[in-house]
């Protein structure tokens, strides 16, 4: 059996509305199940989408701490949390001398700024996600 819905221009979108004294110009004609197969796509299609964003891309490059451990912050004058891991990325927040830090993922490769070598650490503070240069951090050794 056809039902046909007459597409009601609401701008910017059309809407379908149950149209019952048959098709017209206006309207199109489509079949129950064909009006289910479209009601189902589209949670389908935003299910995708949402998983497609909500996955962090990881760089090859990076070695993911597994057992994530807490490090403390050593520089005197705090350590600059960036978006990305070089000096020159946007800086999301400065993290106060003392603070203990969350590390979430390291850089394989260490590299030298100033007199410091160290490696990028991707780190959590306060729930912000950022890098830190590592050799401003040290290690916390687990409670026994």
């Amino acid at each position: 059996m056809l039902e046909c819905y007459f597409y009601r221009k609401f701008y910017p979108i059309y809407v379908e509305v149950p149209f019952t004294s048959g098709c017209g110009p206006e309207s199109v004609c489509i079949s129950g199940t064909e009006m289910l197969n479209r009601l189902f796509l589209i949670p389908i299609l935003l299910l995708a989408v949402s998983l497609w964003f909500s996955c962090e891309q990881s760089d090859p490059e990076s070695v993911r701490i597994e057992n994530q451990d807490t490090r403390e912050v050593t520089a005197p004058s705090g350590l600059v949390l960036r978006e990305e891991p070089n000096t020159k990325s946007t800086k999301l927040a400065l993290i106060p001398l003392g603070t203990r830090v969350q590390v979430l993922e390291e850089k394989s490769e260490a590299e030298q700024i100033g007199d410091a070598t160290g490696r990028w650490l991707r780190v959590n503070h306060n729930g912000i996600r950022g890098w830190v240069f590592g050799a401003y951090l040290r290690n916390i050794q687990p409670a026994e």
